[in-house]
């Protein structure tokens, strides 16, 4: 079964449906369990205001041909106006970031909220888009964005990390780092979408440059105190890995406490 069809499983949208757990998140001897979303706990649906998306169709028109990836007004025989990628609504992918951290939440929540010692009911996941590949020198292979990733996002960008946190009353937060514009690079390798324009475009509540990455890991983990979920065997990234890594030597013995992964 491919990773998506594992996520899939995961964000089931009924509460009481069991969810398997997906193997490239979790740790080898907790594979065999699942988890159950308890009735009556907080919904985790979310949902797309009408200002949302008259601004979003706004940022479309103004900025036909000069984002990261195909839009409907861009590609309209291809992408509806209220989808995100084809087929997909951008609710929909709101509603998987949110249902994904209640139900890791939940899986927690059953073997006490303490994994390595630590006991947190904060969850924070790191998860970072596939980079580009060459042949040789300056001749890239296709491109092919991580599955995790765009499934949790939309993006089709290189290089860019998603983070998604949830606290102790349940809320869950979403934040997408991106390369920032640069006209200059956009001549040989396309437009990027941008920070600026990442929170409409594709749902998250906050979006900043990559550059901010560490500082902004950190604070989150500073505060929240999370168990942070973060596969370095599926990460492009080498400094996305340096950094959690650095995150959890200030933390250790108290703080923040990732997981094994097998």
């Amino acid at each position: 079964m491919n990773t998506l069809r594992r996520l899939d499983r995961l964000i089931a949208p009924s509460v009481r449906r069991r969810a398997a757990i997906s193997t490239s998140l979790w740790p080898h001897r907790w594979m065999s369990q699942s988890t159950t979303i308890a009735p009556g706990s907080p919904s985790s649906k979310s949902t797309v205001n009408a200002a949302e998306v008259r601004g979003v169709a706004q940022i479309l028109r103004q900025q036909k041909g000069n984002l990261g990836q195909p839009t409907s007004v861009s590609h309209p025989h291809l992408i509806q106006p209220d989808e995100l990628v084809p087929g997909v609504e951008l609710t929909e992918i709101k509603e998987r970031r949110s249902q994904l951290m209640q139900n890791i939440r939940a899986y927690a929540r059953s073997f006490g909220g303490e994994f390595n010692g630590h006991s947190s009911t904060c969850h924070m996941l790191v998860l970072g888009a596939a980079s580009k590949k060459y042949m040789s020198g300056k001749i890239p292979y296709v491109f092919r964005q991580n599955s995790d990733f765009y499934y949790l996002t939309g993006c089709l960008e290189p290089d860019a990390v998603l983070l998604l946190t949830i606290d102790d009353a349940q809320n869950v937060q979403s934040e997408l780092f991106m390369r920032p514009k640069d006209p200059h690079a956009e001549l040989w390798d396309g437009p990027r979408t941008g920070p600026e324009l990442a929170v409409p475009l594709f749902g998250v509540t906050e979006a900043h440059p990559l550059s901010q990455l560490e500082a902004v890991l950190a604070k989150r983990a500073g505060a929240l105190k999370p168990h942070i979920w973060f596969d370095q065997k599926s990460t492009d990234l080498p400094s996305l890995a340096e950094n959690i890594a650095a995150i959890e030597r200030r933390s250790a013995p108290s703080a923040a406490a990732r997981p094994t992964l097998s």
